[in-house]
């Protein structure tokens, strides 16, 4: 979905054939990229082993992504496990079977759960990056050995607060080469000669592939081949930043139509809004 299609008109065609509604308990909103491509498919896996251990008269539940907003259909079990769906139900029932599932997750998953987390919470970031960096190879050129480091976020937001692109590699260098020796003695990152900073800057692009991404692209009128450099937070900003816009065009058509607030309307679920903009666009309001 580019840019242009968010802050304009979006266009909503059924993602299958059959019946499908949204989900707005789960997801009110619109989902990332990430996650709507990688749910559908252990969701249908889940609830499909879900509905077959139930003996359920269903196949399980598809997700899919319309402009990021989630729609689920049911789909229908197995026609050749019907009868066995009935046995394995009274199966359920009779045993209660829910209850051993209740168990397993309050005696195994949850504190297995709990335990990772925890163990994820624990991690010292700032000692994997040092970590990382005394793993790293001295840089060795024109007769300098440099230690260094690959810039974090924090550097890059503060390379990108600077006024030209010396100035960024400048302060790159002066944060990122912890140690610099060279034929004269120390010496720190920004007095480096060019072409050992140039041999920094090859090592750094080594060590974090997408911190730089390039894409060779062509001029469609003279098929002219290019790269460029595509600036992955600009773009996810610029994507927020319509999406944001988009949301204030809504409360003020809603807010002039029917005099509701904004925390009104933002109270509304998307596919309720989406109704009251289409009355609104309709001037049935």
């Amino acid at each position: 979905m580019t840019t242009a299609e968010t802050a304009g008109e979006l266009r909503f065609a059924p993602p299958g054939p059959g019946f499908w509604e949204q989900d707005p308990v789960h997801f009110p909103r619109a989902l990332t990229r990430y996650w709507t491509e990688v749910h559908p498919a252990p969701f249908a896996k889940g609830t499909a082993d879900f509905a077959s251990f139930y003996g359920m008269l269903i196949g399980g539940l598809q997700m899919a992504y319309v402009n990021g907003i989630g729609y689920k259909t049911v789909l229908p079990a197995p026609e050749e496990e019907v009868p066995q769906r009935f046995r394995r139900a009274k199966e359920v029932f009779a045993g209660k079977l829910w209850r051993e599932q209740l168990r397993e997750w309050d005696e195994t998953y949850k504190p297995a759960a709990i335990a990772k987390h925890r163990e994820l919470q624990a991690v010292d970031a700032d000692a994997l990056l040092a970590r990382e960096a005394a793993e790293l190879e001295p840089v060795e050129a024109a007769g300098f050995v440099v230690t260094w480091r690959p810039p974090d976020s924090r550097d890059v937001a503060a390379a990108a607060s600077t006024r030209d692109a010396a100035g960024a590699e400048r302060l790159l260098l002066e944060r990122c080469v912890t140690d610099a020796a060279g034929p004269g003695g120390e010496a720190d990152g920004p007095s480096l000669p060019r072409e050992v900073r140039e041999a920094v800057a090859a090592a750094m692009a080594e060590a974090d592939p997408l911190a730089e991404v390039l894409v060779d692209v062509s001029c469609p009128a003279c098929e002219t081949a290019f790269t460029a450099d595509l600036d992955l937070g600009g773009f996810v900003w610029a994507e927020v930043r319509a999406r944001a816009l988009a949301l204030l065009r809504d409360v003020d058509a809603l807010a002039r139509a029917y005099g509701w607030t904004e925390p009104d309307v933002l109270a509304l679920d998307g596919r309720r809004r989406a109704a009251y903009l289409e009355l609104v666009r309709e001037g049935v309001a």
